[in-house]
Formats: structure tokens, C-alpha cells, sequence
């Protein structure tokens, strides 16, 4: 009788720490889960964060009459006396708006960490250019490393300064029509 409590003791120590190697797998796989979610999410976030930079850069530039740039700011003046700058600081890029000189609203667009916004300003060729350049550091499944590859986000705007208001000839006008 001894002998058979010692092999069941021994089978349940063995099924035991089987067991818990497979909920140490488990939990470490559940981690593992939610970290890649958490990191996924957050690359979702400055994404969304970059294209709407890039798409209000865009409708701004588009709007300007006039434009100055430096690799870490450019500022667009409108007709109407409104003064839009955008500003690479540290990791963010913020743009400010300015009615006859006085501060009106101010907004931060997150990049992430490692990436870096330059701005340009070609006014020989009326042409804006918002450059986002994303390094990337990441291992595949195999373990290697694509270190030093980027992403580029680029916002090309070619009106800056130009009329976009058709001219049409006085005689070739349509009268305007009375209403009822």
C-alpha cells in the first residue's frame, strides 16, 4: 500500500507542475495579447494624428496668400488678415492661429516617439511641403530587425499664393436671373 500512495503522490506532483507550466504559458500569452493591442492602438492613434495634420496642412496651405518656412516651422497668411504657423516641437507639431496678430486657438498633433517633421516652402513654384519621417524598430517573427527603415508622410500642397478665383470675360457673363 505504501508503494501505491508514493506513485499517486508522485503522478499528482507531475500532473501539477505540468499544470502549471500550462497556465504560465497561458497568462504569458494573454499578456503578450494585450500588449500587442495596447501598441497597436497607440501606432492607430499618431496615424490618425498624422493624416489629419497632413489634411489640415493641406486646406490651410490651399487657403494662404503668402508663406515663409524653416525646416522646423512654417507660417501661411490669409486675405483676411489670419496667420496659421505650424511648429515641430519635440515629438508633436502644433499649429497656431492668429487673427490680426493676436492669439486665437492653438492645436498639438502627436508624431510618436523617434519621428520628426520638416517643413518646406518653394515660392518660386508656389509649392508647401509637409515631410513626417517615422523611423521604424521593430523584429518579425523570425527575429530580425528592419532598424533604420522609414516612413515617409509627405503633404504636398503646389497653389500656395495663386488666385484660384476663375476670371471670366465681362461679355461672355451670364446675366443673373430674377426670382420670383
Amino acid at each position: 500500500m505504501r508503494r501505491r500512495s508514493g506513485t499517486v503522490l508522485m503522478e499528482t506532483i507531475i500532473c501539477m507542475g505540468i499544470g502549471s507550466v500550462l497556465m504560465l504559458l497561458a497568462v504569458k500569452l494573454l499578456h503578450q495579447s494585450f500588449q500587442q493591442s495596447r501598441q497597436t492602438k497607440s501606432r492607430f492613434d499618431v496615424a490618425i494624428a498624422q493624416n489629419r495634420l497632413a489634411r489640415q496642412f493641406r486646406t490651410d496651405a490651399w487657403s494662404a496668400v503668402t508663406a515663409q518656412a524653416n525646416t522646423e516651422q512654417v507660417v501661411f497668411r490669409s486675405s483676411d488678415s489670419v496667420t496659421i504657423s505650424y511648429q515641430n516641437i519635440n515629438g508633436f507639431v502644433q499649429r497656431e492661429i492668429k487673427r490680426e496678430g493676436m492669439p486665437a486657438s492653438f492645436e498639438r498633433y502627436s508624431l510618436g516617439a523617434g519621428t520628426e517633421a520638416r517643413f518646406e516652402f518653394d515660392p518660386a513654384n508656389h509649392c508647401a511641403t509637409l515631410s513626417i519621417q517615422s523611423k521604424v524598430d521593430e523584429k518579425d517573427v523570425l527575429g530580425n530587425s528592419d532598424a533604420g527603415a522609414k516612413f515617409v508622410v509627405s503633404s504636398r500642397v503646389h497653389r500656395v499664393g495663386l488666385d484660384t478665383t476663375p476670371e471670366v470675360a465681362p461679355d461672355l457673363a451670364l446675366p443673373g436671373k430674377e426670382q420670383p
